[in-house]
């Protein structure tokens, strides 16, 4: 008894585990639907089997570890993207900040914003224990500070280039 109380023990944990993680998953997909239906079978089965043999148990917590193993791998495949997005990012923080003639026409608000948000940026770019959700959070709040800047900066340089068409090449 004591060792099926052991099992039922671990499945839960595993269990809520895997819920957890599902939860983080920010990207929807077929196949991540497929893994939710498996795991809410395997958790009405451990909700309604409350004496299995050892066997039994054994089973659901091979098929629960390779659920977790799954979404796992989505999780981390969602951080690698989310690393690569920062890594854009800074590349277009540094763009607006270094690059004639956007720099010239930052203001020192401007310009002393943009630098935090690229320290920001580099921080999350090399360290590498930020959760994917750290992340997500963090590269929208450098996005929502540096958005309107370039939006301006832009502008700025679409109204010089019209006004001297042959002097000022905007990258975007």
């Amino acid at each position: 008894m004591h060792a099926k109380f052991i099992f039922r023990e671990q499945l839960q944990k595993l269990a809520q585990s895997i819920d957890s993680n599902i939860s983080k998953v920010k990207k929807r997909d077929e196949e991540l639907n497929k893994l939710q239906n498996e795991f809410i079978i395997i958790k009405q089965w451990i909700s309604a089997n409350k004496v299995s043999v050892k066997s039994e148990y054994e089973v659901k917590i091979q098929q629960l570890k390779n659920i977790q193993q799954s979404v796992s791998n989505k999780l981390s495949d969602e951080g690698k993207n989310l690393q690569s997005d920062v890594k854009k990012y800074v590349g277009r923080i540094r763009h607006f900040v270094e690059d004639y003639p956007y720099s010239e026409m930052l203001s020192s608000e401007e310009r002393k914003a943009l630098l935090e948000q690229y320290s920001d940026a580099l921080w999350i770019e090399n360290y590498r224990n930020v959760t994917s959700i750290e992340i997500r959070e963090k590269l929208q709040q450098i996005i929502e500070v540096c958005e309107p800047i370039f939006e301006r900066l832009l502008q700025m340089s679409e109204r010089e280039r019209q006004k001297h068409p042959s002097t000022i090449t905007p990258v975007k």
